[in-house]
């Protein structure tokens, strides 16, 4: 399962026979759990409401960003040069010279284009 890149998730027993064999029950694991990049807690319910226990599993989903992101659509053909040239020139792109981090200066890029488009 490593190599799916799959963590297992371990469980008690979740079936037991109904009968006795040799003075005891019988147990074994019929449900499993199998889980990829998330924090995940598995808990074998004690509800014998089928032949076997059911099997909870909680996931811890990371707060934050959903991963979604909102795309603002334009139409670039309605765009008057001349305008977004003058909104261009109002940025302070000389800034860019002293940010050292990457991921700034590609931050500072898109706002600057941002800028001058929403203008």
């Amino acid at each position: 399962m490593k190599d799916a890149s799959l963590d297992y998730a371990t469980t008690e027993a979740t079936w037991k026979s109904y009968g006795k064999f040799n003075g005891e029950h019988r147990i074994s694991c019929l449900d499993h759990v199998y889980f990829a990049g998330l924090d995940c807690n598995v808990e074998v319910l004690k509800d014998t409401t089928t032949d076997h226990r059911p099997v909870l599993a909680k996931i811890l989903v990371p707060s934050g960003k959903t991963g979604t992101r909102s795309i603002e659509r334009r139409n670039f053909k309605a765009i008057q040069l001349q305008e977004l040239e003058d909104a261009l020139q109002k940025w302070p792109w000389t800034t860019i010279y002293s940010i050292e981090d990457v991921d700034t200066v590609h931050q500072f890029l898109i706002d600057g284009i941002t800028e001058a488009l929403n203008e």
